[in-house]
């Protein structure tokens, strides 16, 4: 039986490592100042190479070579770990090996001095998969170990390790392997195999095995009994079910130059030749995000290139950066990774990123009308008196020769007055001023019967904002609904409720019931009502209501006695108190009373 290839190349020295030189690098120096920890803590993502490092560490603490290059593999000790043979060098898995009893059966046996090496070494590989208790268990031996003793612990999950066993540890973390690194690798092993291979078949296979190149090594062996020969791109594909860069970068190309028949045919190959249209979605995601990497300039980092692309298809892509304005690669990034969650459930296979290229590559449409939640939902508070006027695209009142005629409002609705209506009239006795409201008016529409030279001027704020108000009506509705049920009940009738008047911060509501007005003043409903104007109109509110009598004439103020000087209706005729009524005088009669208390 063959060995695999991910076993037969695993790391022999350090230079080896491939993607870890930090790791490499801080290792390589306490082996040659002989500054070797007692604890170690490798983590890091599958297949990167935290075993082979704690080997090569080990290996390397108890080298019988004077040489600086350290393990050099040719002496006794070397040699032995090497062949899996050394008795001082002992890995466990903690997956299998989770229970407190494991963990005090290798701390009895640490005690023992080492039989051939200077330093006897310990690697527990996926160490986060022990107990509690079996960490309590380890924690003492960790914090103060025999002189002859070190351990290295490996995990992939490194968050599942208690804090007080990793400080007693040095910590170091491996990365992913990058993929150049990688296919360099992949490139070396084929030759030492006499295996043949296409560069794109290579990027493909490290592609697919995201950073991790056990994995890529274990799809190595896979393709070698798949291949009849040559490993070709072609047949990479086939196995894994996704496709080639080269395929990802001619989509762009379509999408860039918004050929969409073609993109359209791309599409639907990738579907016939049996590769999976969601693995292809992510690798266009991928693909427009390096590209706003290059666009951006953040491509090249202090660090090296944040681009994780051959040297060939980097060319390629900072081409068709040159070709795009970086608006348009944030908008295909956002409509293709929003494709993601429905290629993961549709029935209806490649649709969705078929409709994700039209949308793409379809100029997006503006909004004619700014939706009532766009237009006011805005934490600033501006003044009212510099807020800008509505755009010219808003919806305006008809022109006077296309308005209806009105028709006669039925007196038992008993409609509020227009909208308009100079409350200085009534306040210096001027009640028989006509106030009366066009008749099927909506709330939300800015219609008025009135000739046009009467209407107020068109810089008055006043009138501005009550259209505004009038317009945004069903807005505030939502409003106030999701703060007071009741009271948007009463807000969407219109023969009860209406806007007046709005001067300023100050917004008046008319109310056909003096009821519905002094609910509407209570210190709660008043402070639903104003959060709504404001976030409505989009300043802070401040709320005045008025109230109307049958007739719907003569508006008088919140706060104002019967008969003030906004009144416009007569006083009307004082109750009788309790006792003058038949039914007190008979009660007072029963019970012997003379006077209630509150007469």
């Amino acid at each position: 039986m063959s060995l695999s290839l991910y076993r037969k190349y695993r790391s022999q020295t350090f230079d080896e490592l491939v993607g870890q030189e930090p790791v490499v690098k801080t290792l390589k120096n306490a082996i040659a100042t002989g500054r070797i920890g007692h604890a170690y803590l490798f983590t890091g993502p599958r297949g990167v190479g935290k075993t082979s490092a704690a080997r090569l560490l080990a290996r390397a603490a108890n080298c019988l070579s004077e040489g600086p290059d350290k393990p050099c593999n040719e002496c006794a000790n070397c040699i032995a770990a090497g062949r899996d043979i050394a008795t001082d060098l002992i890995e466990i898995d903690a997956a299998s090996n989770t229970g407190v009893d494991n963990i005090r059966e290798l701390i009895e046996r640490a005690q023992f001095s080492p039989s051939v090496w200077r330093t006897k070494w310990y690697i527990i590989d996926e160490v986060h998969m022990l107990s509690v208790s079996a960490f309590n268990a380890l924690l003492k031996t960790l914090e103060e170990p025999p002189p002859h003793v070190s351990f290295i612990l490996a995990t992939t999950e490194v968050h599942k390790v208690p804090a007080t066993v990793a400080s007693r540890c040095q910590r170091f973390d491996f990365r992913r392997v990058p993929l150049k690194a990688m296919v360099d690798r992949l490139d070396w092993v084929c030759q030492q195999e006499s295996i043949e291979v296409e560069s794109g078949a290579l990027e493909l296979v490290a592609r697919q095995s995201t950073g991790s190149l056990r994995d890529a090594l274990s799809l190595m062996d896979q393709l070698r009994v798949f291949s009849e020969g040559k490993i070709t791109l072609a047949e990479v594909q086939d196995m894994l079910g996704a496709s080639g860069s080269e395929r990802v970068a001619e989509f762009v190309d379509h999408l860039l130059a918004s050929d969409l028949a073609s993109g359209l045919r791309l599409v639907n190959s990738v579907l016939d030749e049996g590769l999976d249209v969601r693995q292809f979605n992510h690798q266009i995601v991928e693909h427009l995000r390096q590209l706003m990497l290059i666009k951006s300039g953040a491509a090249q980092a202090s660090g090296g290139s944040l681009l994780d692309v051959t040297e060939e298809m980097r060319r390629r892509m900072e081409v068709q950066a040159e070709n795009v304005a970086l608006p348009d690669l944030l908008r295909w990034t956002k409509v293709f990774a929003e494709a993601d969650a429905e290629l993961r459930s549709t029935a209806y296979r490649q649709l969705p990123l078929e409709m994700a290229l039209v949308s793409a590559i379809l100029p997006p449409v503006p909004d004619a009308v700014p939706a009532p939640e766009r237009a006011v939902e805005s934490s600033k508070v501006v003044n009212p008196s510099e807020r800008p006027r509505p755009i010219a695209s808003a919806p305006t009142a008809p022109p006077v020769a296309q308005r209806r005629e009105p028709v006669q409002e039925k007196e038992t609705l008993g409609a509020p007055p227009p909208m308009h209506v100079d409350l200085s009239e009534f306040a210096n006795g001027n009640h028989a001023t006509d106030i009366t409201t066009p008749p099927n008016e909506d709330i939300g529409g800015s219609g008025s019967s009135s000739d046009p030279a009467e209407l107020p001027p068109e810089d008055e704020d006043t009138g501005d904002e009550l259209s505004r108000l009038r317009k945004l009506w069903p807005h505030l509705l939502d409003q106030l609904n999701a703060r007071s049920r009741n009271m948007a009940a009463v807000f969407r009738d219109p023969a009860q409720v209406r806007p007046f008047a709005v001067n300023g911060k100050t917004v008046t509501i008319s109310f056909r019931y003096p009821i519905h007005a002094q609910r509407a003043r209570g210190d709660q409903q008043r402070r639903w009502v104003e959060q709504s104007l404001g976030n409505t109109l989009g300043y802070p509110c401040l709320l005045e209501t008025i109230t109307f009598d049958e007739e719907g004439r003569g508006p008088k103020r919140d706060g104002d006695a019967e008969g003030g000087k906004l009144a416009p209706r007569a006083q009307k005729e004082k109750p009788p108190a309790p006792h003058e009524t038949p039914r007190g005088r008979a009660v007072m009669n029963t019970f012997g009373v003379e006077k209630f208390e509150d007469d």
